[in-house]
């Protein structure tokens, strides 16, 4: 299992690295540091540190910013976004009660989900893992519920319309106190 899934990464990376040069892989590292302290408050990510820097007005949420400049580094945003991160990582890690490949499905789509969500930048694609975790969770969840409460499936379905819409409406909202509606990716997970 490993060297199948290792192989192509080895190749992919060699390739990469021939193609490239390795001074483009480590600004790469190094951009990857930057956003990790300071997120964007482009409305495009749905992370802790976008919604937080969009909050207080820091940075253009409707103009992409390609050099990442725009931003001003706020320690309390930084932390606080880390420290929701951490928690939503620590949740994850409680395994989904049950034995059989259901339930392992559920808890690696759990912290796939929480993976996305504790990134301190998650633009919209990064959600695309939701077509797939979406789906088989419902299913999983009609198979041993048939007859179950239906306020459990309303709320998946809530939720995986803010995940998978695309509601431009909000970025009105840019300029105002209400410019955190923009993470409705974020409040879909």
């Amino acid at each position: 299992f490993a060297a199948g899934f290792l192989a192509p990464i080895a190749l992919a990376s060699l390739a990469s690295l021939l193609t490239l040069g390795w001074s483009v892989h480590v600004e790469y590292l190094d951009l990857l540091s930057y956003l990790s302290t300071r997120g964007e408050s482009f409305h495009a990510s749905h992370s802790f540190q976008s919604m937080l820097y969009r909050m207080i007005h820091n940075g253009n949420n409707l103009v992409w910013d390609g050099t990442h400049k725009s931003l001003v580094y706020v320690p309390w945003v930084h932390h606080l976004a880390t420290t929701l991160s951490a928690l939503v990582i620590l949740a994850a890690i409680v395994p989904v009660r049950g034995n059989g490949l259901q339930f392992r499905f559920l808890d690696f789509a759990v912290m796939l989900a929480s993976t996305v969500i504790a990134s301190p930048v998650a633009y919209d694609h990064h959600f695309g893992i939701i077509a797939v975790i979406a789906p088989t969770a419902a299913l999983i969840y009609m198979t041993r519920n048939p007859s179950g409460p239906i306020g459990l499936p309303l709320i998946g379905a809530l939720a995986y319309a803010l995940i998978g819409g695309m509601y431009p409406v909000v970025d009105r909202l840019a300029d105002t106190g209400f410019n955190i509606l923009q993470s409705y990716r974020l409040y879909g997970m």
